[in-house]
Formats: structure tokens, sequence, C-alpha cells
């Protein structure tokens, strides 16, 4: 570690451990030595360790991996299912839009067609004979 903190927690943990340098375990004796609040800190850290060490180590039940196991599958079963689902629905979806599309455009078309005024047909000429011009 490059210069410590010896006010620190995580220093002073790790001078508990011996995983500081010599010169950094000399800084934090030093201080050790000047202060009762870095002792009692100290102290207190050690404590708590030795609380954390004498707790159990927690054990998974003996069917614990099997039981994960089969969750794990089941979940990857479950999203291919969706992902195979998806591919027959998704176009199933399409054409149900394109069929209403196509019957509104159906629809718009006949309204249109009823409100637009009727046009008269263009008036039929009785037959005239053709001049000629002989």
């Amino acid at each position: 570690m490059n210069e410590p903190n010896t006010t620190d927690d995580r220093t002073l943990s790790a001078y508990l451990e011996e995983e500081l340098s010599p010169e950094a375990r000399a800084k934090v004796d030093a201080l050790l030595e000047q202060s009762p609040e870095a002792r009692a800190d100290l102290e207190s850290i050690r404590s708590m360790m030795r609380v954390v060490a004498s707790l159990d180590t927690p054990r998974a039940p003996d069917n614990f991996l099997d039981k994960l196991d089969r969750r794990i599958r089941r979940r990857r079963t479950a999203m291919s299912d969706r992902l195979a689902n998806s591919m027959i629905s998704l176009p199933l979806q399409l054409l149900c839009i394109l069929v209403i599309l196509v019957g509104a455009t159906i629809k718009l078309m006949g309204v249109i067609e009823e409100s637009s005024p009727a046009l008269d047909p263009p008036p039929v000429l009785e037959d005239q004979p053709a001049s000629r011009a002989d």
C-alpha cells in the first residue's frame, strides 16, 4: 500500500491482518503509541474481526445445486417457448394489421365515393345526319 491514512479503518484492518508494508506498519505503530483514539479504533476492529471469525460458515442444502440447475433449465425452456411463440404470433399480428388496413381503405373509399357529388353523365347527342360536302 502507498502512504496509508493511519486513521482509516481499512488501514487498521490491514494492520491486524499483517498486510501492510514495513514502512506503513511502522507509521501505524507510531500512531498507536501516541493516540488513545487510534488504539480504541484498533481494538474495536479487532473485536469485530473475532466476532466475524466465530460465525459459522453458511452451508447450502444438499440438493441446492440440483434445484438451481432445474430452475435454470426451466427458465431457458420458458425463454425458448416465448421466442417460438413470438415467431408464430408476430406474422399473424402483421397479417391482422394488414387486413384491418385494407378494410379501412375500402371503407374510406366508399365513404369518399358517397360524399362526392354525382356527376351527370354527358348529354347524349341525337344522331344527326352528317352533312356531306359534295
